[in-house]
């Protein structure tokens, strides 16, 4: 049963946002980025998709987007700023995070790159700062399908920190409420084999 669940923790860690799927997509998008901060997330989703070894270049995204972040204010719009973007671009060509708030956006952007350093630390076989780093993106995301996801596979298998199948069934659980059918299929597997656990 545990190789299944592992099998299925592979297929979320290879998920990339920014919508490049080879090393030469990653490179013209990163080589075309005018901000300094959007360029080092697309450093860190490369380390991560291709399983590169260098988590410093996810916290390195985190340590910009922090700053960026410092700057917001209720009308600012440097996420428009992020991609390079003016005003009416912004509203039209990402209209989805046009609507969010400069927090609400980096806020989000600071969790994924805490993710993907999580996944390289996983790369390296480093499982502590793995776990750290799922930790710290739900701090700024409670609800982040990806961190639950990767953090309940680290307490199935006792990955980084002490097995805890409860705690595996409660990250499972925020991330299938989200619509996530591995999830679902891991908790399945928990609750048929350790029903205590999915109390």
């Amino acid at each position: 049963m545990k190789k299944l669940i592992k099998i299925m923790a592979v297929t979320v860690l290879m998920a990339s946002s920014v919508g490049a799927s080879t090393l030469e997509e990653f490179d013209d998008l990163i080589a075309k980025a005018k901000d300094p901060a959007y360029k080092q997330v697309l450093l860190c989703e490369r380390e991560m998709s291709f399983k590169f070894k260098n988590p410093a270049e996810c916290t390195k995204a985190v340590d910009l987007l922090l700053e960026m972040k410092k700057k917001t204010t209720k009308t600012s719009l440097l996420r428009c700023e992020h991609y390079a973007l003016d005003k009416e671009s912004c509203k039209f060509v990402i209209p989805d995070t046009y609507q969010k708030t400069d927090n609400e956006f980096f806020d989000d952007f600071i969790a994924e790159s805490y993710l993907n350093a999580g996944v390289v630390y996983g790369n390296i076989g480093d499982d502590a700062n793995e776990v750290k780093m799922y930790k710290k993106a739900l701090k700024i995301s409670p609800n982040y399908l990806r961190a639950n996801y990767n953090l309940g596979i680290c307490y199935y298998f006792g990955k980084g920190v002490e097995t805890n199948k409860i705690k595996a069934y409660e990250h499972w659980r925020v991330a299938a409420k989200q619509g996530d059918k591995n999830a679902q299929k891991n908790l399945d597997i928990l609750c048929n084999e350790s029903p205590w656990a999915c109390k």
